[in-house]
């Protein structure tokens, strides 16, 4: 069976130092395909409206630089002694740490999508790919109803993953354009897309429930959860903090509720004072962020105790979560919140948003309403507590993903 995989998200998204969690499956299903004996692996990269091959020494190229580094650069490394030194010492009366993003490599994309650039710069049509199945598993491109139609027209079966409708649901979270965008993008896929693969049952029904809305009938839909990398399957142990502390990951914007969290801890420092609980926030700023930067740039009460932090290594990571008291994540919608996943996997015990995501999927959670700002604070002192940590949940695994991914596309061309 010939696949064309579509490589777009990976040329783009190559030089970042941090890949995002769409990244991290762009990257893992390359690299399944290339390893699979029963898929012939076509990559493809799509521009200007038109879908055109990338060799396969470019995409193991692309590949091989997509994937987390083994070893933390220097600066990633300098970075996180500095937040370690932080919570060894205690934040109380201290400046908190705040690590700028550190700079995304521009040399790390390489010449793979230098090279299919250059074809278009000189206006080279390059051969229009042939294939049985068409599968992007991230969700730039489809938003040209065209596209998808043409490819199907051609008698190619559309396979696409959908990772959130937040955009649609809940759109006082975007930008108007990323809204639109991503009802043209669904649109598509509700008219031509063959197989629908999402991240959870929540996705799913929330995919039904639209189309439903729409007057539309979806292709068929395979809820498949995703795995997880290496460093945050199994129960590590990392105790390096002279007092509490606890982890959120996440980019800082409106969704995260993130400013009430800052709530939270303004309550927690005033009850607690100088016995409160360092918070660790991990992850890029983000869209509509103000609120958040104002607790964190202008309240004297919570800033000793707040550290921000972005561009961690995934072995960072897994220790910074190892050490901590619980992860935090208070948001108001997921699709399916990596993070979370992440942390119940090595065994931290994790305060989340009671929401359908969460509930769905992270079993062994404390789950509190995401407005319930008494019941934050009381879950979050007693998790201060010393205590046996929960035992380790089996965190999905890529190889059960791939399992049932396999057999749908089985299924399709048969």
């Amino acid at each position: 069976m010939k696949v064309l995989f579509d490589i777009s998200r990976m040329a783009w998204s190559a030089h970042r130092v941090s890949p995002s969690g769409i990244d991290r499956v762009v990257t893992a299903y390359g690299q399944w395909l290339e390893d699979s004996p029963d898929f012939e692996v076509v990559p493809v990269s799509y521009a200007g409206g038109r879908l055109s091959p990338v060799s396969r020494r470019r995409f193991r190229h692309l590949l091989a630089h997509s994937r987390s580094p083994s070893r933390p650069g220097v600066k990633a490394q300098a970075a996180w002694d500095a937040l370690s030194r932080a919570l060894q010492a205690g934040a109380a009366g201290r400046a908190p740490v705040r690590l700028p993003a550190i700079a995304n490599d521009p040399h790390k994309l390489g010449k793979a999508f230098e090279e299919l650039a250059s074809h278009w710069r000189r206006g080279v049509i390059l051969p229009r790919p042939a294939g049985d199945i068409y599968l992007n598993v991230a969700h730039a491109g489809m938003e040209r109803p065209s596209f998808l139609g043409g490819l199907a027209q051609r008698g190619i079966a559309n396979v696409v993953m959908i990772h959130d409708l937040i955009p649609l649901t809940h759109p006082e979270y975007c930008t108007v354009v990323t809204q639109q965008r991503h009802a043209r993008r669904v649109a598509a896929i509700l008219e031509h897309g063959r197989l629908v693969i999402t991240n959870s049952q929540t996705t799913a029904q929330t995919l039904k429930d639209y189309a439903a809305s729409m007057g539309k009938t979806p292709p068929a839909i395979v809820a498949a959860p995703l795995g997880l990398e290496p460093q945050f399957l199994g129960r590590k142990t990392w105790a390096p903090a002279a007092a509490p502390y606890f982890v959120c990951v996440g980019t800082i914007e409106a969704r995260k509720n993130l400013s009430f969290l800052m709530a939270v801890w303004r309550r927690l420092a005033e009850e607690m004072g100088a016995d409160t609980p360092q918070l660790v926030l991990v992850g890029l700023r983000g869209w509509e962020n103000e609120a958040v930067l104002d607790y964190l740039e202008r309240s004297d009460v919570i800033r000793p105790f707040v550290h921000e932090a972005s561009g961690l290594h995934d072995d960072h990571l897994a220790q910074l979560l190892a050490g901590s008291r619980g992860l935090l994540a208070p948001s108001f919608v997921e699709g399916f919140d990596l993070p979370l996943m992440e942390a119940l996997s090595l065994g931290v015990p994790a305060i989340a948003s009671d929401i359908a995501a969460h509930r769905e999927l992270a079993r062994g959670a404390k789950l509190v309403d995401p407005l319930d700002g008494l019941g934050w604070v009381r879950a979050i002192e007693a998790a201060c507590t010393p205590g046996a940590p929960p035992a380790s949940a089996a965190g999905p695994a890529w190889t059960a993903h791939f399992s049932k991914i396999e057999r749908e596309l089985k299924a399709l061309r048969a």
